[in-house]
């Protein structure tokens, strides 16, 4: 159930984080920024796996 609100919290943050980054910046920069979020996202939910014993 936790991971389900993680899940939930991560993927809404990222779609506002694209949609923000498509706004204000030229579609390239866009790919490149929204590469890195993904990068670290998969960081953060590693990390909170290893945190949750999972």
């Amino acid at each position: 159930m936790l991971q389900g609100l993680l899940s939930a919290i991560v993927e809404t943050l990222l779609s506002v984080v694209r949609d923000a980054n498509i706004k204000f910046f030229r579609v390239e920069n866009a790919v490149e920024l929204a590469t890195a979020i993904v990068g670290l996202s998969c960081i953060v939910i590693g990390s909170a796996a290893i945190l949750l014993d999972h």
